[in-house]
């Protein structure tokens, strides 16, 4: 629930021996199953086009860490050449 609510998007959370249900950005629960029940959660959950950063935050540290390993690699590299 407090991933959906920080998100600001719906969740959908099924488990083979625990509680399937929906969530919705508010972090209130939805049609459930009860925890080791039999059935079907037959829900209609609505996307949005508006995205909060926080889902790909940490994508895009990432690929910040990335470059700057590259590009301190290239340097090294250059720098090397240069004194040889």
């Amino acid at each position: 629930q407090l991933r959906a609510v920080e998100a600001g998007r719906p969740m959908l959370r099924a488990a083979n021996n625990g509680i399937t249900t929906t969530i919705d950005p508010f972090g209130r629960l939805g049609e459930a199953l009860a925890l080791d029940g039999v059935g079907v959660v037959d829900a209609r959950v609505t996307l949005s086009r508006a995205s909060s950063p926080v889902p790909f935050a940490p994508d895009l540290a990432g690929w910040l860490l990335a470059g700057l390993l590259l590009l301190g690699g290239l340097v090294g590299a250059v720098r090397e050449r240069r004194f040889h």
